[in-house]
Parts: structure tokens; C-alpha cells; sequence
């Protein structure tokens, strides 16, 4: 009797394997449908051309005017803007961008970089599927070996890009190092345990977090910006996110409040493209 109900056992879940395996390869296959769809959007296209364009104006107008010794590149400012439209602005032009990165991309700590940015479009988009595939291949290729721990502190939205994915996939060893140098060259202590905890709440584990949360809401060098939205952010952890648009939510109100609070302590370049980003996003009416 023993031995017949441990076989049904096995042989009840060898079942729900494979039928999450057909699932998850045939979400796969219709998310990868609507990626190429949306690329063959006139509307995409249209985007595409005029990002083309301004950021190349951009990018010289700020390397122009900078003292940094470093000069951005037309890759990094494609990965900075498809970061931003990622913050729940636009999930198409997310990728638009993302993927022009990836065009402009001339050395591989900028390949990899765009890469990051498309997978995390991807997620944003609610393509987990496909987002997750990516984000594999990226870890398999030799290329990219370390690449996570290779950015500068003073690289931050580099790095705010790395910690994200890591936050959405639970890799906590590159959520601790990435937001480690964040938290150093911004002075906010508060940085690294807002986002283990995020970490821990978009892969399932709630338990803590409230606890967490409370005491970040009790720290004295929180502006009054920065508690108004971690407050958000407690009242939506306060329930099991388990649905794409709610995961979703919530990690663009972390990264939202991470890249608000770090932008003003990068680089006079990175501060002075981040302003001209804003400004051109906030043209864009199609």
C-alpha cells in the first residue's frame, strides 16, 4: 500500500513537471510573438527614430559641457533612458531604447549594461518568460563572467541597473555588492536593507519585511520624499505579490525611489544627462 501511494506520489508530480514545463515553453514562445510584434509597430519604429536622433544631440551637448574626465557614451545614455521609461513611464519605449543600447554598444561593460536594461524592460512588460530566458543566456555567456561586480561605485545608475534585476531574480550576493557602492557614495545607509527586502518579497518571502520596513521608516536621514514612498512601498508589502502588474508596481516604486535618491550624488555628466533625459521624456507625445 506504502509503496503504491509513494508511485502515485511520483507520478503525480513527474505530471505537474511536465505540464509547467509546456506552460512555461508555450508562454515563452507567445511572449517572444509579441516582442517581435511590437519591434514591427509603426509606432515603435517612429520612437525609434527620434531617440535615435535626440540622444545623439544629447550625448554631445553633455560630454560638451561636462569637467568629468570620463565622456558618456551613446549606449549608456540609451541604457540610462530605457532605465527611466522602465519606472512604469512606457514599457514599449523601455525597450526601444534598451535595445538601441545594444545597437550603440561599442566595448562589453556597455553590451552587458543594455542587456540588463532590455531584460529588465522585458519584466516591466510583464514578459517573465522571456525576461527570465534572457537573463540566463546573459549569465551563461563567458563574456560577461564578473561583469556584475565590475562597475565602479561612481558608476551608479550602472550599478542601480545590475542591483534591479538581481532585486526581481533574488540573487542577493549582487543585490548586497551592487547596492553596497550605491549606499557608500550616496551616504544612505538605508539603501542596501530596502533592497535585500525587496528582494526577499518579490521571491516569496514576506515574513520579515513589515518588520524591516518599520524600521527604515524610523530612520532620521530620510528625507521627507524618501519615507512618503518606502511608506508606499510597506502598504503594498503588506499583501502576497504574486501578480505580474503588482510585482510590477512594486518594483518600479523601489527602483523609482532608488534612482531619485542617487541621482544627485553621480557625477556632474550623469546628473546633467539624467535632468536632459527627464526634460526629453517629458516631450515625448505621440
Amino acid at each position: 500500500m506504502r509503496k503504491m501511494l509513494t508511485k502515485i506520489i511520483v507520478q503525480l508530480l513527474f505530471i505537474s513537471l511536465v505540464g509547467f514545463s509546456i506552460s512555461a515553453e508555450a508562454s515563452l514562445t507567445s511572449e517572444q510573438k509579441k516582442f517581435d510584434k511590437l519591434q514591427k509597430k509603426w509606432l515603435f519604429k517612429a520612437y525609434r527614430k527620434i531617440s535615435t536622433e535626440s540622444i545623439r544631440g544629447i550625448t554631445q551637448a553633455v560630454n560638451f559641457s561636462t569637467q568629468d574626465e570620463n565622456k558618456l557614451e551613446r549606449a549608456e545614455v540609451h541604457a540610462i533612458l530605457g532605465f527611466m521609461w522602465s519606472l512604469g513611464i512606457d514599457a514599449d519605449f523601455a525597450i526601444a531604447d534598451s535595445k538601441l543600447a545594444l545597437r550603440k554598444s561599442s566595448t562589453l561593460k556597455d553590451k552587458y549594461i543594455a542587456e540588463k536594461a532590455l531584460t529588465l524592460a522585458m519584466y516591466n512588460k510583464g514578459w517573465v518568460e522571456l525576461a527570465s530566458e534572457k537573463s540566463n543566456k546573459i549569465k551563461s555567456n563567458p563574456e560577461f563572467d564578473g561583469f556584475a561586480e565590475k562597475y565602479d561605485k561612481e558608476q551608479l545608475i550602472a550599478n542601480l541597473i545590475v542591483g534591479s534585476i538581481a532585486v526581481r531574480e533574488g540573487n542577493l550576493r549582487v543585490v548586497e555588492n551592487t547596492f553596497a557602492k550605491v549606499s557608500k557614495e550616496t551616504d544612505k545607509a538605508w539603501i542596501p536593507t530596502l533592497a535585500k527586502t525587496a528582494t526577499l518579497i518579490l521571491n516569496g518571502s514576506i515574513l520579515d519585511a513589515p518588520g524591516h520596513l518599520k524600521v527604515l521608516l524610523e530612520d532620521p536621514t530620510l528625507t521627507a520624499y524618501e519615507r512618503s514612498k518606502i511608506a508606499e512601498i510597506s502598504t503594498l508589502a503588506t499583501n502576497e505579490i504574486t501578480e505580474k502588474s503588482k510585482q510590477n508596481k512594486f518594483s518600479q516604486l523601489v527602483n523609482g525611489l532608488m534612482f531619485e535618491s542617487l541621482k544627485d550624488s553621480s557625477g556632474s555628466a550623469y546628473k546633467d544627462v539624467v535632468e536632459q533625459l527627464g526634460d526629453y521624456i517629458s516631450g515625448i507625445d505621440f
